[in-house]
């Protein structure tokens, strides 16, 4: 690392609705890894409403074009910079990076088809766009679209905003060998396609179909803006586990709660080019049965390859059979690969900071 000691700013939100929005707790793990690397980092917000509050114990400072320029790099996550600012920033030397932690390609494919009333798009000036490993296959479109490099960076994860929701409202979200598996629940968010409850409903009914096993109650959370939809009620009303009464659609739950209510026994997960995602590093982290298709995660719970709704069924009816029985090694094993993840692992921490040098190095 460089004698200077960078000066880093992670534009941020803060933590009043952590759950709503992953893209808080990314930059939460981002500047624990980036302090721990050395770097004077500082989350910053150009936000009156947001500025002055706090992301857990980092203060979130005023970003204004009179004091940007006391940062060596600017890194976007929540927001972007305002043209304004970004122009004078960047013609007083200052270096923006854009970090892409969602599904941008996908989901501005399906905003392009289907809403005509997005705000208008900032131009930011920015020098590189970093995104998760599971998006590299949308790198080659990025750099077409954007005229600038874009490079993969590590996806970090910690359970520390986890636990601390757990302490604050003294939660036991954990799973516990030998319990009855009373629940299945599905917490995909139905904002757009990348991850949906449709599977995942499936899934609980060709198993139900499948088994003759009605006595499970299945949960569908994020789902109840749908219940008016002329569509979805069609699909929902075809499912014996609605004709039996034991399926209901529920709004955006704060995780924690649900599995310490025992809403959530077994998770069922979907996504389509959304791998990794914190639902399963959640369940993972509780030791909860997870039947799920992210073949970055194949070797954790109970996998089933895309869209596969009878592989995923077969992978839930396992699930039944054998977790409490393999307990012990399996919460082992999710310590061994969530470890891979946290942002104090050496190997992301390395990653990150290497982006981060080359960057300044070439200017």
């Amino acid at each position: 690392m460089r004698k200077k000691k960078l000066k880093i700013g992670l534009v941020s939100g803060h933590d009043e609705n952590i759950w709503s929005n992953g893209l808080v707790q990314n930059v939460w793990n981002l500047y624990r890894l980036l302090k721990l690397a050395g770097y004077n980092v500082h989350c910053v917000s150009q936000s009156s409403k947001i500025a002055g509050k706090s992301l857990f114990d980092a203060k979130i400072k005023p970003l204004l074009i009179e004091n940007a320029n006391q940062y060596d790099l600017i890194i976007e996550i929540v927001h972007g910079l305002t043209t304004k600012l970004a122009d004078s920033y960047v013609k007083k030397g200052g270096i923006v990076v854009g970090v892409q932690y969602g599904n941008n390609l996908l989901i501005h494919t399906e905003n392009m088809l289907f809403k005509d009333d997005l705000l208008p798009k900032h131009e930011t000036r920015r020098s590189e766009i970093w995104t998760s490993p599971h998006y590299d296959f949308a790198v080659p479109a990025y750099e077409i679209l954007e005229k600038m490099p874009v490079k993969t960076c590590p996806y970090v994860w910690d359970s520390d905003i986890f636990d601390l929701a757990c302490k604050n409202k003294k939660y036991d979200p954990f799973f516990k060998q030998g319990q009855d598996i009373k629940t299945f629940a599905s917490f995909e968010p139905n904002i757009n396609m990348v991850k949906t409850s449709t599977i995942p409903i499936l899934i609980a009914e060709k198993y139900a179909d499948m088994t003759g096993d009605y006595d499970k109650d299945v949960y569908i959370f994020g789902a109840e803006k749908l219940k008016g939809n002329p569509t979805f009620i069609d699909f929902i009303r075809k499912l014996e586990l609605h004709k039996k009464r034991k399926i209901s659609f529920e709004g955006r739950w704060h995780t924690p709660f649900v599995m310490h209510k025992g809403f959530a026994d077994v998770i069922i997960s979907h996504q389509w080019q959304n791998h990794l995602n914190y639902l399963q590093l959640e369940a993972m982290y509780t030791n909860r049965p997870c039947v799920h298709n992210n073949p970055r995660l194949a070797e954790y719970g109970s996998f089933y390859n895309e869209f596969d709704v009878t592989e995923g069924a077969l992978q839930l009816q396992n699930a039944l059979e054998t977790h409490n029985e393999n307990f012990e090694e399996i919460s082992e094993m999710n310590r061994e690969r969530l470890w891979r993840f946290s942002p104090i692992n050496k190997k992301n921490v390395q990653g990150y900071s290497e982006l981060i040098e080359e960057l300044m190095d070439k200017r």
